[in-house]
């Protein structure tokens, strides 16, 4: 299972898990500090690849 870490200059660090994938949709269980909505995420490991928070569905971040 892949961590998702926030990718922002001013603050970084761990936000969370990803809980699902289905098509283009990512499901991140947020464990850490939350995130804002249309923030970016980056992938631990995979500094290519972004997530755009879209909205939340209680601790799920939807991206």
């Amino acid at each position: 299972m892949n961590t998702a870490t926030v990718s922002q200059q001013q603050a970084t660090g761990f936000v969370g898990l990803i809980t699902l994938l289905r098509g283009l949709t990512v499901e991140v269980e947020i464990t850490g500090e939350k995130p804002d909505a249309k923030e970016l995420l980056q992938i631990e490991n995979h500094p290519e690849v972004f997530l755009e928070v879209n909205f939340f569905r209680g601790t799920t971040a939807v991206c």
